[in-house]
């Protein structure tokens, strides 16, 4: 085996973080409905934990989505069923 193969097998995987940021060895996040800090189904706080962006953003473009038109209804819903609880 060559030394360079050596080097590759050795190597932790990278992952991406929000953000752009690397980290090597560490685990992908997951978006998850965390049981602390929810008002309704815990979508939007799942969301801005696994962003970074503050709650009140991500709450406030949830409730102008819904506001608009059926699809932020829809789209809310699906995180509720699809995304797991913490």
């Amino acid at each position: 085996m060559t030394q360079n193969a050596e080097n590759t097998q050795d190597q932790q995987p990278t992952f991406n973080q929000p953000g752009g940021q690397q980290f090597a060895g560490a685990q992908p996040r997951r978006l998850t409905r965390p049981r602390e800090g929810r008002m309704l189904g815990g979508v939007c706080a799942g969301v801005a934990q696994y962003t970074g962006v503050d709650v009140t953003v991500v709450r406030l473009l949830a409730v102008a989505s819904c506001l608009f038109g059926l699809a932020g209804v829809v789209v809310y819903l699906a995180g509720v069923i699809l995304m797991p609880q913490e």
